[in-house]
């Protein structure tokens, strides 16, 4: 499951309870989940114990290759977490702006996502199906 906020690492409304719900609910019934979102300020200070999964990862943004690194966590002491680390993208204040708007880059941070996103399911696979959450997850479909 790939959503760009995952109860309690991260959260602005209903997705995050969400994702994380669903994700507890399939597990119980047998199914093997993992979770992947990005590595924000607020997951990283949320708590729950997180390392390097010791995975990297570059794409192809613009011609130029971006880097991120591939943190783990687990909710729930069950569920695999990805946390997508680049902090140029995601170590910020808010998870998609400030009080003020949006951030004007976030369509460059969540093509980022989506294409880091699909790479790490190409290397943790083969997944029978990528469960996307929402715009910022979007492309990975594509």
């Amino acid at each position: 499951m790939i959503a760009s906020e995952i109860a309690p690492l991260a959260k602005t409304g209903g997705l995050a309870d969400a994702v994380a719900g669903l994700s507890q609910a399939l597990i119980a019934l047998g199914v093997k989940v993992s979770l992947v979102m990005p590595a924000y300020q607020e997951g990283l200070r949320a708590g729950v114990p997180c390392q390097p999964a010791g995975i990297k990862i570059g794409v192809d943004m613009g011609g130029k290759t971006k880097h991120a690194g591939v943190w783990e966590a687990r909710l729930g002491g069950n569920v695999p977490v990805y946390l997508i680390r680049a902090d140029n993208y995601f170590l910020s204040d808010g998870l998609y702006g400030t009080g003020s708007g949006d951030y004007p880059d976030n369509a460059e941070r969540f093509i980022f996502f989506s294409k880091v996103a699909h790479q790490l399911a190409s290397r943790t696979g083969p997944w029978d199906i990528l469960h996307c959450n929402d715009w910022q997850s979007a492309l990975v479909a594509v």
